[in-house]
């Protein structure tokens, strides 16, 4: 059985916006209606997006409500917005028009304060400025290959003092530029408990309102 097609897919499904994305708009609607248009939640959002957080911002919108409910609003409205501008930054440009955007997002029944709000910040120049700068960053960084690595035990080194100490030597690529580095073994534990440590952390956050709401 066929579904009906919203008319913003019809536009756009070719292109970036899939259906999950438009259903995640619908389901989440529901928060910006009951919020009031919030200038730092805009642009906290549009910052995100751009590649340039701004950590005392973000620090404000999740602590500074008046409720732990409030911030929790707050946060999830942040990643409704974050959605949106990625959604239009990521549109082609003959398809980038304020208009356009203006009628898809009233289809969805967004308000219009916040319509025109992120309308205001997605073609303001500054921020155009610096979504290129931080694609054309993305584009200049090479991704890591042929990394390997292995324990070696030195009698002695100009950089290990200790004799028999294990080392581990690690390689590895990026692009056409080869690295290679040695570090004790002590200093290798010290490396994988940090790692761990922050994997933890990205679970807590991943576990967080608004980054599972834009997953």
């Amino acid at each position: 059985m066929n579904r009906p097609i919203n008319p913003m897919q019809i536009k756009y499904h070719e292109f970036v916006v899939s259906d999950r994305d438009i259903e995640f708009l619908r389901q989440n609607r529901k928060i910006m209606v009951d919020l009031p248009v919030d200038t730092e939640l805009l642009k906290a959002a549009a910052k995100l997006c751009a590649g340039q957080p701004n950590p005392a911002l973000l620090q404000r919108i999740c602590t500074g409500a008046a409720s732990p409910a409030d911030s929790e609003k707050r946060a999830h409205a942040l990643g409704v917005l974050l959605r949106l501008f990625r959604l239009t930054r990521d549109l082609p440009p003959k398809l980038r028009q304020r208009d356009r955007l203006r009628d898809d997002l009233r289809q969805l029944k967004y308000p219009e304060p916040w319509i025109e709000g992120l309308l205001e910040m997605a073609f303001d120049a500054g921020f155009l400025d610096a979504v290129d700068k931080s694609k054309k960053i993305d584009a200049r960084s090479d991704p890591m290959e042929e990394f390997s690595w292995k324990i070696d035990v030195n009698i002695c080194t100009s950089k290990v003092g200790k004799i028999l100490e294990p080392t581990v030597s690690i390689s590895f690529r990026t692009g056409d530029t080869p690295h290679c580095f040695e570090v004790p073994l002590s200093k290798f534990h010290q490396l994988r408990f940090t790692v761990a440590d922050l994997l933890r952390d990205m679970t807590q956050l991943e576990n967080h309102p608004a980054v599972k709401l834009d997953a």
